[in-house]
């Protein structure tokens, strides 16, 4: 799904994280990948979910999770596929119990941006990071979803 990400006006997508994107076996082998299909079976788009400290969590801890690699197809854009990898992420962190559920995005995947902040994840700035990929410079910006009022709700462990 690089395609997606090479898509988006201004985007900067170095070869190291394109063979990322595209090598979903291995994530599926150290994360959980989820997929959204048509009626058909045709792939819409998907995301990677890490549970706490790990691979593929740059800025997880332990009690926390990490929303990673975010695809949508271009056909499917604005049809609500990317809200919904997103729920499916943020209920499946819930369920875990966990207290925070973070995500990094390029400073030039606006869209993305305004979909993760009408989810209700915030920017956190001092966590914002530059990265070098395959020799480009990525600007990345941190946000956050805190989950911890879920852990008090009726009916939840303790």
């Amino acid at each position: 799904m690089s395609a997606a990400y090479e898509a988006v006006p201004g985007s900067v997508v170095g070869a190291d994280y394109r063979a990322a994107l595209e090598d979903v076996a291995d994530r599926a082998r150290r994360a959980v990948v989820l997929v959204a299909l048509d009626p058909d079976g045709c792939l819409l788009g998907g995301v990677t979910y890490a549970a706490g400290a790990g691979p593929f969590a740059n800025l997880a801890h332990q009690n926390e999770a990490e929303l990673r690699m975010l695809a949508v197809s271009q056909e499917s854009k604005r049809q609500g596929v990317g809200r919904g990898l997103v729920r499916a992420c943020v209920q499946r962190a819930a369920a875990e119990n966990r207290h925070r559920l973070w995500l990094e995005t390029a400073s030039w995947m606006v869209e993305a941006q305004a979909l993760y902040r009408g989810v209700g994840f915030k920017a956190v700035r001092d966590r914002n990071r530059t990265v070098v990929s395959s020799g480009l410079r990525v600007e990345l910006r941190a946000y956050a979803l805190d989950l911890s009022w879920q852990l008090h709700r009726p009916g939840s462990p303790d």
